[in-house]
């Protein structure tokens, strides 16, 4: 039958029809836009100023998880339901059909005017938006450019979320059906990816990347989607390119979802009314992938909260969650309960997937941890290394004509990942990580199941038994019985086809250290391990400060004669040898640039080591105080020092460790006096060791404080260490004689 209605009529009546609808989303963007804009302006004028008021009237209109987050879905649920719940009633469903209109007609008619209707009060919000911050003078580029990128942003889930909430429409027979089944397109995809992700991080040793595959590829869940945007919008580190890129993704996927209900309208027949899926042959389709993440999630479940490694449990765990889910669906989807187990074949095949992925997950099947590309294939590659720890690699995105720096967190591997070498000689030294880290693949996955063996073992001692220790009941457990000493770094390969592959291995540190040496010697390493010099290069810096082992500043420099001290130091960390960083550091420089907010941020984690004899040099000619740029206590000048030790003593029936904490000797006491002597002969201080520890061969079980007099009223305190094997054994048989009087567990 050729339709006689025009169409453009077909859509206004039915705008018409729904101008609650309409009038509901105009009120939300209204208040949500310009009075939401209007209340923020006013309150930031009250603390705010400058650049800083500007900055954050443009972050107002990036997409907000609490404000447009929940508006979004809102608005197309409300919007694809008002449109076509008409299908829910076969009554309706024949009155609508019995029109002389083309059925393709009708539900274009009712898309296009649930989409005009959207678009109209979005276009109200932003223009609106638009002309208060062009009154109040903060429309500045930055607010222009994210107006843009959030409308884009905002229209384009829009249309994701509508097609979707359609096509489980067609794909439904009820309301409720419907709404369960819009809620499974959003939960689904990203409940596997999570689930497999923590799957393969349990059994494979070598996982780097803790990132789930919906954080890499979000387009399959309308709310992945739309929360990986607004994230990316909000990170001040992501680039422009990455949003358009997303949109398009996103478009391509709501325009198939639109393309699969518009083809579901023209074959749903009335019938389907009131069923719970409105065509028999998508039940298996819909049901299977849904049980098989039933018994993944049972599985799952039982490994987060099991300490024993793959329990049998988790068998359980995978049969209870097939079996149930399956049950749920086939109860579900014929409104009778009594055909839970109707298709039992189709139950045991879900049964077989689920635990074939575990099992092809938990013995690595494919060889997962002794992955190793091949060499040829090989375009860039870097290891991180773990050295440096206290760096924070705060990245520079610009500099405003103010001198004003704008920076952002960098994670620490990501840093590194996005600088790989594409140098033969470093890429063969990664290339020589891996195949070190494959040989210890056994070794760490012996220790995972012996750390997660499940055995708890809990002591109980009397008061009556504490009060009776002895010297003789206690032991010191020496180096040898601490186990092995392994350390981790990771390795990131990009091959020439695209593909990135990250592993994260333990291995033992001596072994590990040999190509430490191979690598950190480069100065190509350093560049790029540093963000020191991205820093330095874009010469951001007003001054330098300089502080001893005892963090007193003994430093500070601007203009020429920081730049000068701040080159010379660069160039010495550029050209130090691994040797040179194995030395205990005995000062921390940080430069300092003006940040945002207007205030002084220096970079951290640069350390001064007895080798860097022109920075030294330097400094001692500015006539910097030098004396406490040591790395060896001076008994002369200490107060006390107090001796804590953890896991060192132990108590022999149990072999319980013991802990000790207030040992004290104090320098006006003659025979403590003594004991700081030899404390201080043999101890090294350590306080600016920690970025670094894993290169320190020392007996990290005893810790010494030690307090200096008086100076200038404030006193003086470091932390010092043993040299594995140097604790003297006056110094033990005090610690057991403490431990004996003063048991603590």
């Amino acid at each position: 039958m050729t339709s006689r209605i025009s169409f453009s009529k077909m859509i206004r009546n039915d705008i018409k029809r729904r101008v609650w609808l309409f009038a509901i989303l105009l009120l939300v963007f209204i208040i949500t836009g310009p009075i939401s804009l209007l209340i923020m302006a006013e309150n930031l004028k009250t603390y705010t100023y400058g650049q800083e008021f500007y900055n954050s009237m443009a972050a107002f209109f990036n997409l907000n998880y609490l404000r447009d987050l929940p508006i979004l879905f809102f608005s197309g649920v409300i919007v694809g339901l008002s449109g076509f719940s008409y299908v829910f009633s076969k009554r309706k469903v024949d009155l609508y059909h019995s029109l002389p209109i083309k059925r393709e007609k009708l539900f274009i008619a009712q898309y296009a005017s649930g989409l005009i209707m959207y678009v109209v009060a979005l276009l109200v919000k932003f223009i609106s938006c638009i002309i208060i911050s062009v009154a109040g003078g903060y429309l500045t580029k930055t607010a222009v450019t994210n107006i843009m990128s959030s409308y884009t942003g905002e229209l384009i889930h829009f249309l994701f979320i509508y097609n979707v909430m359609i096509l489980a429409v067609m794909l439904t027979g009820s309301l409720l059906a419907s709404v369960l089944g819009f809620i499974a397109a959003n939960a689904v995809y990203p409940v596997y990816s999570f689930c497999i992700s923590y799957l393969m991080g349990y059994c494979y040793v070598t996982k780097a990347d803790a990132t789930a595959l919906v954080e890499k590829v979000p387009y399959f869940s309308p709310f992945a989607s739309v929360a990986t945007y607004m994230m990316t919008q909000n990170d001040s580190g992501a680039k422009a390119s990455a949003l358009v890129i997303h949109n398009i993704f996103v478009f391509i996927i709501a325009v198939l979802c639109i393309i699969g209900a518009y083809y579901l309208y023209k074959i749903r027949r009335s019938e389907s009314a009131l069923r719970t899926i409105a065509f028999d042959i998508s039940k298996p389709i819909i049901r299977i992938p849904i049980v098989i993440l039933g018994g993944i999630v049972g599985g799952t479940a039982v490994l987060v909260s099991a300490n024993k490694f793959m329990t049998s449990w988790v068998w359980i765990g995978i049969i209870v969650g097939v079996v149930t889910t399956h049950a749920l669906c086939e109860a579900s989807f014929n409104n009778d309960y009594k055909s839970a187990f109707k298709n039992w074949k189709q139950l045991m095949i879900c049964l077989v997937a689920t635990v074939g992925i575990f099992g092809i997950i938990f013995v690595d099947l494919f060889g997962y941890d002794k992955y190793i590309p091949n060499r040829n294939k090989i375009e860039a590659a870097t290891v991180v290394l773990p050295l440096d720890y206290d760096i924070s690699y705060n990245e520079i995105k610009e500099v405003n004509g103010s001198g004003q720096v704008v920076t952002y967190y960098s994670d620490r591997d990501e840093y590194m990942y996005k600088r790989a070498f594409t140098n033969p000689e470093i890429i063969d030294v990664v290339y020589a990580f891996s195949k070190l880290g494959v040989q210890y693949v056994d070794d760490m996955k012996e220790n995972r199941k012996n750390n997660n063996a499940g055995h708890n073992e809990v002591y109980e001692h009397s008061p009556d038994e504490l009060r009776t220790l002895s010297p003789s009941d206690l032991y010191i457990l020496d180096e040898e019985a601490k186990g092995s000493d392994t350390l981790e770094y990771k390795v990131y390969f990009k091959l020439a086809s695209g593909k990135e592959v990250k592993r994260v291995y333990y291995v033992d540190k001596n072994e590990a250290k040999k190509l430490f040496k191979a690598i950190y010697d480069k100065k190509e390493f350093k560049r790029a391990h540093y963000d020191i010099y991205d820093a330095y290069e874009k010469d951001i810096f007003t001054n330098v400060e300089v502080y001893d082992a005892f963090s007193e500043r003994q430093v500070q420099l601007s203009g020429d004669e920081g730049k000068e001290l701040l080159s010379i130091y660069l160039d010495e960390l550029e050209n130090a040898k691994f040797e040179d960083i194995c030395e205990i550091p005995i000062a921390s420089i940080s430069p300092k640039y003006l940040s945002i907010w207007n205030y002084q941020e220096g970079l951290g984690g640069y350390y001064i080591y007895p080798s860097f004899k022109k920075t030294l040099s330097y400094m001692k000619n500015l006539g910097t105080n030098m004396d406490n740029m040591v790395s060896i206590p001076d008994a002369l000048k200490v107060d006390s020092i107090q001796v804590s030790a953890y896991d060192y003593v132990h108590y022999k029936e149990t072999d319980e460790s013991m802990y000790v904490y207030g040992l004290m000797y104090l320098e006006d006491n003659p025979e403590d006096k003594e004991m700081i002597d030899l404390i201080c002969k043999n101890t090294k201080l350590y306080g600016l060791t920690w970025s670094n520890d894993i290169l320190y061969d020392k007996e990290n079980r005893v810790e010494i404080s030690i307090y200096y007099r008086m100076n200038n009223g404030i006193q003086q305190s470091a932390t010092a260490y043993f040299d594995a094997g140097a604790v003297p054994n006056e110094l033990k048989n005090d610690i057991i004689e403490w431990a004996a009087a003063n048991p603590s567990y």
